[in-house]
């Protein structure tokens, strides 16, 4: 080797040397970076498993309070001079109706959090909402504290009456301030598809708007049991195009337990601490 070729060696070593070692320093920062992942990815299951168990320990028996009329009932009919299903007021009886459907729910779907639903048909057939009012201060009089929440749905029988959709809309507003009073959350739900009288286009384009209307103007929940009945048709009634078949109520109680599972009871929450925690290590 020429002695001139001396310097080129060495600048040539110290280069691969300085490459080498940038390339040890880029694997430590990559393997610190997984390092931290994997510490973060760690603490986040342990909080999400603290979340479950607090959803689990959190859980409880709710008492639901499902009030309407024929339809909350489950009085069945054919248009003519036979009916079936709950054909006289069951008074609080876990009977129904959409209501052991939606028991089944809160059975059947994880998202309940381990929350049983106890459902009590406080259904009353050909009820107007005028009567309704002062049925539920009755109920809740006796039961305040019992009831976790008031599923409400009545109107049906004014449309027969001619009572006007906003006095419809504020007497379902004073059975939400009752519930609220006797401590329980109340759910407002739209009036379902009715083509048992000539006069059901005014459901959609009267009465369910002033009820949309109140719920949110009370801040409640609004189970929208007309856009079911709309989307199934002649597939969720019974013959006389007003009560639901077994199908309706199966769908009916679908609507209110998605509409339930929209309540913050429902919603996990990661507990006090954990994002601390998760940002910390």
């Amino acid at each position: 080797m020429k002695e001139n070729d001396y310097p080129a060696r060495r600048i040539a070593e110290e280069m691969n040397s300085r490459q080498a070692i940038g390339e040890f320093a880029w694997s430590c920062r990559v393997s610190a970076f997984l390092g931290i992942i994997k510490i973060h990815i760690l603490f986040l299951l342990i909080a999400m498993f603290f979340c479950s168990v607090a959803g689990t320990a959190m859980a409880k028996e709710l008492a639901v309070l499902a009030f309407g009329d024929s339809i909350t009932q489950g009085y069945k009919s054919n248009g003519q001079c036979a009916s079936w299903g709950i054909t006289s007021p069951p008074h609080g009886a876990r009977v129904g109706g959409y209501e052991p459907y939606l028991e089944t729910c809160f059975q059947n779907d994880s998202r309940a959090l381990g929350n049983i639903a106890l459902v009590y048909n406080w259904g009353y057939g050909g009820e107007q909402t005028y009567q309704g009012t002062s049925r539920l201060q009755s109920i809740l009089a006796s039961r305040a504290g019992v009831y976790d929440y008031c599923l409400l749905m009545e109107g049906a029988n004014d449309l027969y009456a001619g009572v006007s959709a906003s006095t419809t809309a504020f007497n379902l507003g004073l059975m939400v301030d009752d519930c609220r009073s006797a401590g329980a959350v109340p759910i407002l739900a739209t009036i379902t598809k009715n083509w048992n009288t000539p006069a059901g286009y005014l459901i959609p384009e009267k009465y369910n708007p002033a009820i949309v209307t109140k719920a949110a103007e009370k801040q409640v929940l609004l189970a929208d049991q007309y856009a079911m009945s709309q989307q199934y048709w002649y597939s969720v009634f019974t013959p006389d195009h007003l009560h639901m078949n077994d199908l309706g109520d199966q769908k009916m109680a679908g609507v209110w337990f998605e509409t339930l599972l929209q309540d913050d009871r429902f919603k996990v929450r990661v507990p006090v601490g954990a994002l601390e925690l998760l940002l910390l290590h």
